[in-house]
């Protein structure tokens, strides 16, 4: 059985997309592609991505897209379909974590 997040009321306050979230949905991008990656891999690029890549702003699906490219024998079956299907924007998400993290600097400074 799946466990998906229920869906947010429009307004509903969204966070940043948790590591396990992030893994959830490159797993089943990766497995309804036919893309053959460990899910070692997997685990340990999302949470690289959270850890050092996210602070930085740049996109998750870009990134792991070009990860799991970069690297054996996956990359001839990635597909703009692979990168619609783990393509998600959260606006309002991306927005207030923004915002947070701008707060948490001011109060820092």
């Amino acid at each position: 059985m799946r466990h998906t997040p229920a869906p947010q009321p429009h307004g509903a306050h969204h966070e940043a997309p948790s590591v396990e979230t992030l893994i959830r949905h490159a797993h089943d991008a990766l497995a309804a592609a036919h893309v053959p990656v460990s899910p070692a891999k997997v685990s340990r690029l999302c949470r690289l991505y959270v850890r050092t890549v996210a602070p930085h702003g740049v996109a998750f699906t870009s990134w792991f897209v070009s990860q799991v490219a970069a690297h054996g024998p996956a990359r001839e079956t990635l597909t703009a379909d692979l990168y619609r299907r783990i393509a998600y924007r959260d606006e309002t998400g991306e927005t207030a974590a923004r915002n947070v993290d701008k707060a948490r600097q001011a109060v820092n400074a």
